[in-house]
């Protein structure tokens, strides 16, 4: 497929999953997003595969989490306790650059830095480098491939991050594969409220 048909998908594909999100009432945002933290706590507090990768309480292993927009999942629902004093959210330095600051949520202020009001930790917060980082998305695939909003924030700090990428999802919002560019960067994991979807071949 060449470079303007991929983006006229993922225009497309945009508008569609955006639509889909857009139906979700209150009640079943809460109940999906507990759905998809407690996958995250089994992923992390239960999976043996992951703690040979990076020891899960090894000190200084810290988390890449995200504050959530009003329709993505509220992650932090059951790993608040068990990831607290290790979580850092994302922000920019003044070039630009998205970084990681070790943060709590209390930390988090409303900003428009990412072009969209969202919740950033303070710039003066200490810069940390997450083990693992967990990744939203408007869609993902089944094999790790990833559809942002359109930004490329993640995308340009994942090209460089060693880490395990973790995307993270409600299950309407997953395909069996989605249109990449050169770019474009594939997560190790997906999380879903109804799954858990590992490495798979990226083609």
């Amino acid at each position: 497929m060449f470079g303007d048909q991929k983006r006229s998908s993922k225009k497309e594909l945009r508008v569609r999953v955006r639509s889909i999100l857009s139906q979700f009432e209150e009640g079943e945002l809460v109940r999906k997003s507990e759905l998809v933290s407690n996958n995250l706590h089994e992923l992390f507090s239960g999976n043996s595969t992951l703690d040979k990768i990076i020891p899960l309480e090894e000190e200084g292993v810290f988390f890449g989490g995200f504050a959530p927009l009003k329709d993505e999942p509220n992650w932090l629902i059951c790993l608040e306790e068990l990831l607290k004093g290790r979580i850092a959210f994302p922000g920019l330095d003044k070039s630009g650059n998205m970084l990681f600051y070790k943060a709590n949520t209390s930390d988090l202020g409303l900003t428009k830095v990412f072009g969209a009001p969202v919740l950033t930790p303070p710039s003066g917060n200490l810069i940390v480098c997450p083990k693992f980082v967990l990744v939203p998305g408007l869609a993902f695939g089944e094999n790790g491939s990833r559809l942002g909003r359109g930004k490329g924030f993640y995308d340009k700090y994942l090209e460089g991050f060693s880490g395990l990428k973790i995307g993270v999802c409600f299950s309407e919002q997953m395909f069996e594969k989605l249109p990449m560019e050169p770019n474009d960067v594939f997560v190790d994991y997906v999380v879903t409220d109804k799954s858990i979807y590992g490495p798979r071949e990226k083609n």
